[in-house]
């Protein structure tokens, strides 16, 4: 532990700013870990049993499936069947089933685009670790040999040990903001499939619930 608080003192003041980058990474690759992992769901499965209740014609059921089921699926297929159901009750109107199809998979896509920006909510963040950590890096490097070179010529080349502790600052801020920005791409690269899988998924979903409707309306 007295080595790394050493290692983090030779680094210089550029340390403060990288320690806080990478405790900022830290906590947003757990947070969204935890959030997207509650998120996920067996979407074969909850889709089988949203089929199964619609050719029952047990549309409250559903929507009470959809309510008890988390993640972003349950809630883009809900707003599809609420938007079904309310149309469903304008018996006075004379809707084509077209245009009630067209107007459910335009409110899943609504849906869908608010679930999805839920999901990406602190991407930016470690985005902005992978960004700024080099850079800061490359900062302490700057300094630390402005520091070098100042000493050097305040006391000649009679002494390098003079100039060892800047070069040392630059070499250890350089290697703290690429070790803090590697590990940090990976989180953000692992996520980023995640997002994709989600937003396969709310896609698979929305084109299955679009074509029972189409199946319902064809049976009445």
């Amino acid at each position: 532990m007295g080595g790394l608080f050493n290692y983090f003192k030779q680094g210089g003041p550029i340390m403060w700013p990288l320690l806080i980058l990478s405790l900022l990474a830290l906590f947003m690759f757990f947070e969204r870990l935890i959030t997207y992992l509650k998120k996920r769901i067996n979407t074969k499965e909850f889709l089988g049993m949203v089929i199964e209740l619609l050719e029952k014609e047990d549309l409250e059921s559903t929507l009470d499936l959809c309510e008890k089921t988390n993640g972003p699926i349950a809630a883009v297929v809900h707003e599809g069947l609420t938007k079904y159901k309310d149309l469903e009750k304008i018996s006075s109107l004379k809707i084509k089933s077209q245009e009630k199809r067209d107007m459910v998979e335009k409110t899943m896509e609504a849906a869908a685009a608010v679930e999805l920006s839920k999901l990406e909510k602190g991407l930016v963040w470690l985005a902005t670790v992978v960004s700024l950590a080099p850079i800061f890096g490359f900062l302490g490097t700057v300094t630390g040999m402005i520091g070098a070179f100042g000493n050097l010529a305040k006391s000649g080349l009679g002494d390098p040990t003079i100039v060892a502790g800047g070069i040392s600052e630059a070499l250890i801020t350089t290697a703290t903001g690429l070790a803090i920005a590697a590990p940090a791409l990976i989180m953000y690269n692992i996520f980023i499939n995640m997002l994709d899988g989600f937003t396969m998924d709310i896609q698979e979903s929305s084109n299955v619930l679009l074509e029972v409707i189409e199946e319902m309306e064809l049976s009445k």
